[in-house]
């Protein structure tokens, strides 16, 4: 969800149990043309993740739903099919099902969101033998429909596009729409497929969504991930108090904080070490380690004293 249109409601955040929002600050829908350029300890499979991204264009073949590979679906998005269920179209793409209005709005996400997969996916270390689940990616066609799809679900109705579990439902004429919400959004899919049942920190699930969000735009685009970062005007909490919370917080100004102060952890550890070590980490704390221990044996002594480890953190900033 755009940053804009989510601090004004974010008291409401609690009651979205399913709803991922994301900060996005980048306008650049519908997307531009991509230049040329551009062992865990867990039971995931081993094998080496993909080092080439996948071409710009390839066929989004338009199937009828019982030729579709896979069928099934959430509650949610059975919501969205049984609105005008005649006119949704559906095709498939290597990585995902598509269900759409508009062949044109359906190839520009499938563009974008297989590059994020890719991206996602080699940033985690994850071959594509860990995520051979194709997930479901619903395209609304209208601000009026997307509606309808709120009331359905009893969403709020100011929810713009977000993901549950390995589903997208993306609103993509709403105005809080954008190539790096939809990254950030995929994101959360991507875990989810890779990860499954286990579950990462609410910091971390939504810091990592916000670095990758900004990363893979910018990689789309050959550039390195700090020239499309935002300002983290509202990273002030302090480290300790970010590892705290189960939950998202209640306040607007609460929330800021916590997917600021999140991403700009996430942006340290990419930024002071090598990236190959950031899923070591997941694996340490999805086994169960403290916050502490799973940095300490990842990164190193840095991480022995908190304390100090809080004023070099402070004084990061990009």
């Amino acid at each position: 969800m755009s940053r804009a249109l989510v601090l004004p409601f974010l008291t409401l955040a609690l009651l979205l149990g399913n709803l991922s929002p994301s900060f996005a600050q980048t306008k650049d829908w519908p997307f531009p043309s991509r230049s040329a350029a551009a062992s865990s300890l867990l039971a995931r499979p081993t094998s080496t993740p993909t080092s080439t991204p996948p071409p710009y264009d390839f066929p989004l073949g338009q199937e009828t739903w019982e030729q579709l590979s896979n069928r099934e679906i959430s509650r949610e998005g059975q919501a969205a099919l049984a609105l005008r269920p005649q006119q949704w179209y559906h095709g498939e793409t290597e990585n995902f099902v598509f269900h759409y209005r508009n062949l044109s709005d359906a190839l520009q996400v499938a563009r974008a969101i297989e590059f994020d997969l890719w991206y996602v996916a080699q940033s985690l270390g994850a071959p594509k033998s860990a995520y051979t689940r194709e997930s479901h990616i619903f395209v609304f066609a209208d601000e009026q429909e997307w509606q309808k799809f709120l009331a359905e679900t009893n969403e709020p109705k100011w929810t713009h596009s977000f993901a549950f579990h390995d589903e997208l439902f993306l609103n993509v004429h709403g105005s809080g729409f954008d190539s790096q919400t939809l990254a950030h959004e995929t994101t959360h899919a991507v875990v989810s497929r890779i990860y499954g049942s286990k579950r990462w920190p609410l910091w971390l699930n939504e810091g990592f969504a916000e670095y990758m969000g900004e990363a893979s735009v910018a990689a789309r685009h050959s550039q390195v991930p700090s020239q499309n970062q935002h300002n983290l005007a509202h990273a002030k909490m302090t480290v300790a108090k970010l590892f705290a919370p189960a939950r998202y917080p209640v306040g607007d100004e609460a929330v800021a904080q916590l997917y600021d102060t999140s991403s700009k952890f996430v942006r340290y550890l990419y930024k002071k070490y090598p990236k190959e070590l950031f899923p070591k980490f997941v694996d340490h704390l999805l086994n169960g380690e403290e916050i502490g221990t799973a940095l300490q044996e990842t990164y190193g002594n840095e991480f022995r004293d908190m304390n100090e480890f809080e004023k070099n953190f402070s004084r990061f900033t990009r």
